[in-house]
């Protein structure tokens, strides 16, 4: 039975004087017109429906049909990975219905983009989750009224005990949709649910291969995030690649995008790592004895069957990335394996969408972007950052370099704050600028499911590695 349908229904029961608008069909006022454009204008604007695509997930939230049109496509853009354009999105409103509506809407939404002012920050979630709250509440009364107009008419097979198993479980559904996205949960649900994930079989996390930060991150869990953070060439992307192979070696699929160095380069640093070889005499610059040879090529074999692929990339933006992580996704399962961590080296080369942003703001955007990459793939990403010049500029003991602060990662804020897991990898320098002759700092300075602490580590650049002084944590 059509809403329509229900309406002629209760206006009949009720008589002409009782009801009208909205409640003739018992349902609660639809979300306000305006609120709904103004969530689209929003989308429009940021290029983006990532900040409340998981709260809007069906078109059915937008009580006006022209509206739902318009987000339909939205939703088909967000899940295929592309930008949301204004100019693509009216082509193919124009071009996909030739009614007279259609240049309506084109109409209405052009005008409204350049007349109507953007919403607050972080207004746009909040608003998407009321509408979310007001579908629900429609959805309710849509179901109670078709359930009394079957308990006055009833179908083959209802009887009073059926049609309130269905209304209470109609009504569950709704109420679970919206606690999904909301948060509101209650506790007895949500005690049901940690159970149910204690019991549940599942597989270990892999690890970092490092033992401080393993007891402090206990292991690199789905939907989670590390930054890695230093100042330029300290060696950020070697402690990146060994965490890398220690999670392929483990069986974890790893996709590896490097914005900075190409596959040939990336792969001779890897093998470099598993072999002890320079990674010079692996990339064919230096000279090489015999034995190193046959150490390069031993391990290149290796190498070569880990779960592992690299991703070159001069020029890509977040979109890109989760294609190209949902392709390695897709590559890993038809070989009976599963994605478990990607890598972005680094945050600060990633195309943002939107090049007319302030640049703190398109970082930020990134940072929020990988959160979500995290949460839809169910993955583990570590995201690569710069630390600032200002970490350089305290100087400790005999004139060295101190270690930077989260607050010193450059170009946003949001990078650490987002982060569930804050890595910082420090090598002093003197007053010269020359690496001072002490043991490198690896600093874990937040662990969202852990604790903090710090290691010395020693890198060793020829051959592309990094170790725990004190602790066996190679796996040679």
């Amino acid at each position: 039975m059509t809403v329509a349908s229900l309406a002629e229904y209760k206006r009949s029961k009720a008589g002409p004087d009782t009801m009208a608008g909205a409640a003739v069909a018992g349902l609660p006022p639809i979300a306000d017109a305006d609120a709904e454009l103004d969530i689209l204008l929003h989308a429009l604007r940021m290029c983006s429906i990532a900040e409340f695509a998981d709260v809007l997930p069906s078109v059915e939230a937008f009580a006006t049909g022209s509206y739902r049109r318009l987000y339909a496509l939205m939703l088909a853009a967000h899940e295929s990975g592309q930008t949301i354009a204004i100019d693509a999105i009216f082509a193919q409103l124009r071009a996909g219905a030739g009614d007279a509506s259609a240049h309506s809407l084109v109409r209405e939404i052009g005008d409204a983009f350049a007349d109507r002012a953007a919403l607050p920050p972080g207004k746009a979630r909040p608003l998407a989750l009321e509408l979310r709250r007001v579908w629900a509440r429609r959805r309710v009364a849509a179901l109670a009224i078709e359930i009394e107009a079957r308990a006055y008419h009833p179908r083959e097979g209802d009887t009073a005990q059926t049609l309130m198993s269905e209304l209470v479980d109609g009504i569950a559904s709704v109420e679970s949709s919206i606690a999904d996205t909301s948060g509101n949960v209650s506790a007895r649900d949500a005690t049901r649910a940690l159970a149910a994930s204690w019991k549940a079989p599942k597989e270990r996390a892999p690890r970092t291969g490092i033992p401080t930060v393993d007891r402090c991150i206990h292991d690199l869990a789905p939907r989670r995030t590390t930054v890695i953070a230093a100042r330029t060439s300290v060696g950020k992307s070697i402690l990146a690649q060994e965490v890398s192979l220690s999670a392929a070696r483990q069986g974890a699929g790893v996709f590896y995008v490097s914005l900075e160095m190409d596959v040939q380069s990336l792969a001779a640093r890897m093998i470099a790592a598993m072999s002890g070889v320079n990674s010079r005499i692996i990339a064919g610059k230096q000279p090489g004895d015999v034995v190193d040879k046959a150490k390069a090529v031993e391990h290149a074999q290796i190498f070569a069957s880990l779960p592992l692929e690299i991703w070159p990339s001069q020029s890509a933006t977040m979109a890109d990335i989760y294609r190209g992580a949902e392709d390695a996704m897709r590559s890993f399962a038809s070989r009976g394996g599963a994605l478990g961590v990607v890598v972005i080296d680094h945050i600060g080369l990633v195309r943002p969408a939107n090049s007319r942003e302030p640049r703190h703001e398109q970082i930020a955007r990134v940072s929020r972007d990988a959160r979500l990459l995290a949460d839809k793939l169910g993955v583990h990403v570590l995201l690569l950052a710069q630390c600032n010049r200002e970490a350089e500029k305290v100087r400790g003991k005999a004139g060295a370099s101190t270690a930077p602060q989260m607050h010193q990662i450059a170009e946003s804020d949001k990078i650490a704050n987002d982060a569930d897991n804050v890595l910082i990898l420090h090598a002093p320098r003197d007053a010269s600028g020359q690496w001072a002759p002490t043991a490198s700092e690896l600093i874990i300075a937040k662990a969202r499911d852990g604790g903090i602490g710090e290691c010395e580590v020693r890198i060793q650049r020829e051959c592309q590695r990094i170790r725990e002084l004190g602790a066996d944590a190679g796996w040679e």
